[in-house]
C-alpha cells in the first residue's frame, strides 16, 4: 500500500489495494487521506461508501480497528467505522465500548455519522436499550432531517422491544 501511494496513476490501485485488506486498515486509509490527494481522495470516498466492498465484511479480530476508524479526523472513516462496530462478527465482550463509540458519535460533527450512528444504534441488544434511547432522544431533534428520521426510527423500534 505504502508504494501505491507514491505510484503514478495511483488513485483506483490505492483504493483497490486498502480494500482487500482484512481487517479494514483505517490507519492507512487516513495515511492515503490525508494526502490531500484529490486522484486518491475521490476513488477513496467512493470505496468507502456504505455497503461497498470489503470494508463492511468485518473481521472478528477487527473490532480495534473499527473503534479507531470511529476517531479518525476524516468523516468517510467515521461513517465506514461506525457501521462496523455492531457487528455480530465481534465477541459480545466488545459490546459496551461499542456502545460508549456510538454515544460519542451521536454528536459527530458529520450528520451523515450522526446518521449512521441513530441506525446503529437501533441495532443494539437488549441489555444496551436504556443507554441507546438516552443517546437517540436528542438525535430526534437534530436539525438535519435524515438524522431526525434515522433517530426517531430507530427510538420507535427500541422502544417497542424494552
Amino acid at each position: 500500500v505504502a508504494a501505491l501511494l507514491d505510484a503514478p496513476s495511483k488513485a483506483h490501485h490505492v483504493a483497490i489495494a486498502l480494500a482487500a485488506v482484512t481487517p479494514v486498515s483505517f490507519p492507512w486509509i487516513e495515511r492515503a487521506l490525508d494526502r490531500g490527494d484529490p486522484e486518491i481522495d475521490a476513488p477513496m470516498a467512493s470505496a468507502l461508501v456504505p455497503g461497498r466492498g470489503r470494508f463492511f465484511d468485518p473481521a472478528p479480530d477487527g473490532f480495534a480497528a473499527a473503534v479507531g476508524g470511529c476517531r479518525s479526523p476524516h468523516a468517510i472513516v467515521r461513517m465506514a467505522a461506525v457501521l462496523l462496530l455492531m457487528s455480530p462478527a465481534y465477541p459480545k465482550a466488545t459490546r459496551p465500548l461499542a456502545l460508549a463509540e456510538l454515544q460519542r458519535l451521536a454528536t459527530d460533527a458529520s450528520s451523515e455519522v450522526r446518521r449512521l450512528t441513530a441506525l446503529s444504534l437501533g441495532r443494539v441488544g437488549k441489555a444496551a436499550v436504556p443507554a441507546a434511547l438516552a443517546a437517540l432522544a436528542p438525535m430526534r431533534d437534530d436539525p438535519v432531517e435524515n438524522v431526525r428520521s434515522s433517530a426517531r426510527s430507530s427510538y420507535a423500534k427500541l422502544s417497542g422491544a424494552s
